[in-house]
């Protein structure tokens, strides 16, 4: 095909281009098949050529892959002079309500809540009915306003609150 030829505009023009330089990425690592391209050398890597070296020196050699064998250097851990605070914990309360069914209740705990199993979501509920409340568990604050929602939005809602583990006062 002709580029000159009057019907063919710069779309055509264009896509004739792009055409080898598809082929030249598709079939680059297929054996026994080579594509003549037009390419430019910012579209596609010659096949078998050296990667290029950085620019920059970061002042430590490179390591080489042809040396299998590699010294390994025991590093010690970065030393911290922040003291890093313990997260404060916080209850997540089942409140007792009348209107619960107890396999309602066991489920939702059991689904919501990570890592509780059943006898313990049976004993949160046991509790709860008889004194009014029960402590489900005690995670980080994040987590327990997550789980108090998630009861929230269960059909039907279970009631539950939750407060820090520990009073602010001590």
């Amino acid at each position: 095909a002709s580029l000159n030829h009057p019907l063919m505009g710069w779309k055509q023009v264009w896509f004739l281009w792009l055409l080898p330089c598809l082929a030249q990425a598709f079939f680059r690592h297929a054996p026994g098949i080579t594509v003549s391209s037009r390419c430019s050398s910012r579209m596609a890597a010659a096949p078998g050529k050296a990667l290029a070296k950085p620019k920059v020196s970061l002042g430590k050699p490179s390591p080489s892959f042809s040396n299998q064998e590699s010294k390994t250097e025991e590093l010690a851990p970065p030393e911290r002079d922040v003291e890093i605070m313990d997260t404060p914990m916080w209850k997540v309360i089942v409140l007792g309500d009348e209107e619960y069914s107890e396999g309602h209740v066991v489920e939702t705990l059991t689904k919501v809540i990570d890592d509780m199993e059943v006898t313990k979501a049976e004993q949160t509920y046991n509790e709860a009915q008889a004194h009014g409340t029960a402590i489900a568990t005690v995670v980080p604050q994040e987590h327990a306003e997550f789980y108090v929602q998630q009861l929230a939005r269960c059909d039907p809602a279970i009631y539950s609150t939750c407060e820090p583990e520990k009073d602010s006062k001590e």
